[in-house]
């Protein structure tokens, strides 16, 4: 029992390692490229998606918000 309890210790603390250097990891990246990154794109749910209504669904659509 000790033995398996120690084996699964010693498992737990590699896996705590290893998401430390990806966490470590994934703010390096995510800094680098950002600096190199082109400017913001709109999302799709940045755009009025009004405008490629008919005028009386845009007003309904702007109306009931």
């Amino acid at each position: 029992m000790l033995l398996e309890e120690r084996t699964g210790w010693l498992e737990i603390q590699a896996l705590e390692k290893k998401f430390d250097s990806w966490s470590q990891l994934g703010a390096a990246v995510d800094d680098s490229s950002r600096a190199r990154s082109a400017p913001h794109k709109p999302l799709a749910t940045d755009r009025d998606i009004t405008k490629d209504l008919p005028p009386e669904v845009a007003a309904f659509e702007v109306s009931s918000e």
